[in-house]
C-alpha cells in the first residue's frame, strides 16, 4: 500500500529541538521522530496538536508519549482512520473540526488509485457540511479530475484563542519577615525593619494588566467556536481604607503599612513617636500602627489594632497589638505583659509575661518569663533560663535553663499539622529544667548536650545528635 504523508504535518520547533512527520499508511496513521540540532526531540503536544488536526477517527496518545520516551528507528502507529465498506474514498473532518481532507481508501497492492471529479468532490464537500475555509489551492486541483493517490486538504477553519484573566501584582511585601537585620557586630537594625514596612503617600502598591479577550473560532462547517468565557473585574475591588486606585495601579493615599486581606490591600496608619514614650506623650490607643522610635518607660501602656514597634527598651510597659510587636528589649514584672496578635520579635525578654498566638522569635535570651505562643525560636547561642514556656507546637534554643539549676519548665502541646511536638536544645539542657511534651513530662537531673524531646507512647523520649528518628530502638527514656 502507498503511504500518504500530511501536508505540512512536518514541524519543526524552535531551536532546532527536533522534527515528526506523520503518515497516513492504509487506514491507520504513523509517527517519525528526528531529533534537532540540540538533541532533542519536538513534544508530545505538538504532535498530539497536530493529529487532532489530521484526518483521524481515534488518536492513542500513550503511543505517543512511548515514542518520545523510546524514540524508535521506525515509525510508529499513533491513531487510526475508519473507512466505510466500499468506499474508494472520503473527505474527512479532522477530530478538532478544524481541517477537512480528502483521503484514499487503502488499494490492494498493484491496484490502482480512485479518481475523483470536481463534481463528485463538491458533493462530497456538502454531504460533510464543510463550507468554510475552503483552499482555492486544493478544490481547484480537481477542476479536470485527479488520480488520488494522496492526502490532500481541502479547507481549514480558524481556532479559537483564549484570553487570560487581569492579572494583579502587589509590589509590597505581603507576607514581611520579621527577622530584623543582624549586623556583624551581633547588633541588631530594627530602624530597616521599620522602614520596609511602611509606605508614603502616594507610593504605587499594586499594577493591573488587563484582561485579553477572547477571540471566537470557527469550525469548517461553520459553526463558530467559543471558548469558556473570561471574567473581568473591576481593579477597585482591590482598594481598601487609604488607597486608591489611579488608572492600571493601586497607590497609597495615607502614609502606613500596607497589608493585604481577602484581596483587598488596605493601608494601616501609623501613630509615630520620635523619642520616648513618656509622661510628655502619655498611653497609646490607636487604630493601626504604633512606631516608638526610643524607648517605653515603666507602667506606660500602648494598645494598638496593628503593629506595634519599639526602637529602644521596654521598661515594665503593657503592650496589646492586633499584629506584631518588635522592641530592642523587654523587662517586666508580674503586673506587666505583652500580647500580640501574631508574632512577637526581640533581642532578649526579662520577667515579662507573653502571649502570642504566632511565634516568639528572641535573639540572645529569655529569662524569668511566662510565655505562651504557637512556637517558640531562639538561635542555636539564645537561651532559655528560668520561668515557663508554653508553645503548641515546637520550642527550639540553644541552651534551656542554667548552670545554677534554675527552676524552667519548658511545654510543647501537640505540634503543628503533620508534625510531632518538638524541644530542641542545640547546645545544652541543665538540671532543674522540666520537659513537657504532648502531657509527658521529665524532670531533668543532670545536664544533658545537644537535645531533642519527643512524645512517644505517652512518654518523653530524647534524642541527642547522632540519633536520627524518636523511635523505640533509637530513643533514650529521657
Amino acid at each position: 500500500m502507498a503511504a500518504t504523508s500530511i501536508s505540512g504535518s512536518t514541524a519543526e520547533t524552535p531551536g532546532g529541538r527536533g522534527t515528526f512527520d506523520l503518515k497516513l499508511v492504509g487506514s491507520t496513521m504513523e509517527l517519525t521522530l528526528a531529533r534537532g540540532a540540540d538533541g532533542c526531540l519536538p513534544s508530545a503536544t505538538e504532535i498530539l496538536a497536530a493529529l487532532n488536526d489530521a484526518p483521524v477517527d481515534s488518536i492513542n496518545s500513550e503511543a505517543v508519549y512511548g515514542v518520545i520516551r523510546d524514540t524508535p528507528p521506525a515509525p510508529v502507529v499513533v491513531a487510526d482512520v475508519v473507512f466505510p465498506a466500499d468506499t474508494l474514498w472520503m473527505v474527512k473532518l479532522s477530530p478538532s473540526r478544524l481541517a477537512a481532507y480528502v483521503i484514499p481508501a487503502p488499494v490492494a497492492e498493484g491496484a490502482n488509485p480512485p479518481t475523483v471529479t470536481a463534481n463528485e468532490l463538491h458533493l462530497a464537500l456538502a454531504v460533510a457540511g464543510v463550507t468554510h475555509g475552503l483552499l482555492p489551492e486544493g478544490v481547484s486541483s480537481f477542476a479536470d479530475s485527479r488520480v488520488l493517490d494522496t492526502l490532500v486538504l481541502l479547507a481549514h477553519g480558524e481556532p479559537a484563542e483564549c484570553g487570560r484573566p487581569a492579572k494583579v501584582e502587589f509590589l509590597f511585601e505581603t507576607s514581611p519577615s520579621l527577622v530584623p537585620k543582624e549586623h556583624e557586630d551581633g547588633s541588631i537594625d530594627y530602624r530597616s525593619l521599620i522602614v520596609q514596612r511602611c509606605v508614603e503617600v502616594g507610593a504605587v502598591l499594586g499594577r493591573r494588566t488587563p484582561m485579553v479577550e477572547n477571540k471566537n473560532g470557527r469550525e469548517v462547517t461553520g459553526k463558530e467556536i467559543v471558548p469558556a468565557p473570561i471574567r473581568d473585574y473591576p481593579f477597585s475591588k482591590h482598594a481598601g481604607k487609604g488607597t486608591e486606585v489611579e488608572e492600571e495601579t493601586l497607590v497609597a493615599t495615607q502614609a502606613g503599612r500596607p497589608v493585604l486581606v481577602d484581596d483587598r490591600v488596605d493601608v494601616l496608619p501609623f501613630y509615630d513617636v520620635k523619642g520616648d514614650l513618656n509622661f510628655s506623650v502619655g498611653n497609646i490607643d490607636f487604630s493601626g500602627d504604633v512606631i516608638i522610635h526610643g524607648d517605653v518607660g515603666r507602667g506606660f501602656q500602648i494598645r494598638a489594632t496593628g503593629a506595634v514597634t519599639v526602637q529602644g527598651l521596654v521598661d515594665r510597659a503593657t503592650i496589646i497589638a492586633g499584629g506584631d510587636i518588635l522592641a530592642h528589649a523587654v523587662t517586666g514584672d508580674e503586673h506587666v505583659h505583652l500580647e500580640a496578635g501574631n508574632d512577637v520579635v526581640a533581642q532578649y525578654l526579662h520577667g515579662v509575661h507573653v502571649t502570642a498566638k504566632g511565634t516568639v522569635k528572641v535573639q540572645r535570651e529569655i529569662l524569668h518569663c511566662q510565655v505562651q505562643a504557637a512556637r517558640v525560636a531562639l538561635p542555636g547561642g539564645g537561651r532559655i533560663i528560668g520561668g515557663h514556656i508554653l508553645a503548641t507546637t515546637e520550642v527550639t534554643a540553644g541552651v534551656i535553663g542554667s548552670v545554677q539549676g534554675a527552676a524552667t519548665f519548658v511545654e510543647v502541646e501537640r505540634g503543628a499539622a503533620g508534625n510531632r511536638p518538638v524541644i530542641r536544645a542545640a547546645k545544652k539542657v541543665y538540671f532543674g529544667t522540666v520537659i513537657t511534651v504532648a502531657h509527658g513530662s521529665f524532670a531533668i537531673d543532670d545536664d544533658l548536650g545537644s537535645s531533642s524531646f519527643w512524645a512517644h507512647e505517652g512518654h518523653v523520649v530524647r534524642l541527642d545528635s547522632s540519633s536520627t528518628g524518636p523511635t523505640p530502638t533509637q530513643a533514650q527514656a529521657a
